[in-house]
């Protein structure tokens, strides 16, 4: 028997009609929570005035319990529950001209980022043998072909008790060279108290600082436990405000220097329309 399509937390703003789990939605980039179904979109006369991109629907996700508390058992629950979400996307390059940008991301969901996940991890420990003194040469490894041969051969889970080292986080060198933080699993897990609750809130986080600060990382699991989604930045600071557009973040930190570059260019904009 076929299972029913559950609802989504969406509903179309022309036909009223409630969008179903993992249909499209066609959003509104200027008017606040407005949708079109795909239908709607392509049919309404006249169409609706403002830019409108395809963003995925998605209704209420069952609770998964969570066997232990550490962080690799949140990591999985989380892909689990929101498996056939968005979850990290990048953004698109012209096939035609590499070099340049497309006005668009594209997303990988949580099953498809797990999966691989796990490949690559599959891969690395087949790839770093264990030993006390590498005798190896240094050697460059494409990430395809490490996740390829993670999927063929798997290894257990490691289980690091709550005082071992889980990562390793560097200072900005903001007040001298950078130094590399030593954070144990369970000073790292304090960080997310909350995990795997279901929301009907969007979480959208914008990543556009290197993942070996706290900042970003921090913000990206956040977003990763709360079924929410990360679009990367191309690290150009001058597509910056363009990226931030594209991906609309719902939560957006920075340093001043970054709000200092969002109000002169506000202002520049606005002077032009004066």
């Amino acid at each position: 028997m076929t299972e029913p399509m559950k609802p989504s937390y969406w509903y179309c703003d022309a036909c009223t009609r409630c969008l179903l789990h993992g249909e499209y939605r066609f959003n509104c980039t200027v008017c606040d929570n407005y949708d079109y179904c795909e239908q709607c979109f392509t049919t309404v006369d006249p169409p609706h005035p403002h830019r409108m991109v395809p963003e995925l629907a998605y209704g209420r996700e069952e609770t998964k319990e969570c066997a232990g508390v550490d962080m690799a058992t949140a990591i999985r629950a989380a892909i689990a529950m929101y498996s056939d979400r968005h979850c990290m996307g990048t953004r698109d390059v012209d096939k035609e001209n590499p070099s340049h940008y497309m006005d668009s991301y594209s997303w990988l969901t949580f099953k498809i980022i797990g999966d691989r996940s796990k490949n690559f991890g599959h891969g690395l420990r087949r790839l770093i043998e264990p030993r006390g003194i590498s005798d190896n040469g240094t050697s460059i490894h494409f990430m395809g072909d490490i996740e390829k041969a993670g999927s063929i051969k798997k290894y257990d889970y490691v289980t690091i008790k709550p005082d071992d080292c889980l990562t390793i986080i560097n200072t900005s060198g903001s007040t001298g060279f950078p130094k590399g933080a030593m954070i144990s699993e369970s000073a790292f897990r304090a960080t997310f108290p909350r995990w795997c609750l279901p929301s009907s809130l969007e979480r959208i986080t914008l990543s556009y600082r290197p993942l070996a600060w706290a900042a970003d990382r921090d913000a990206v699991i956040t977003t990763f436990l709360s079924g929410g989604r990360t679009g990367f930045s191309t690290e150009d600071p001058s597509r910056l405000m363009e990226e931030l557009a594209l991906v609309r973040p719902t939560y957006f930190g920075g340093p001043p220097s970054i709000w200092n570059k969002i109000y002169t260019e506000f202002k520049t904009s606005l002077a032009l329309l004066t």
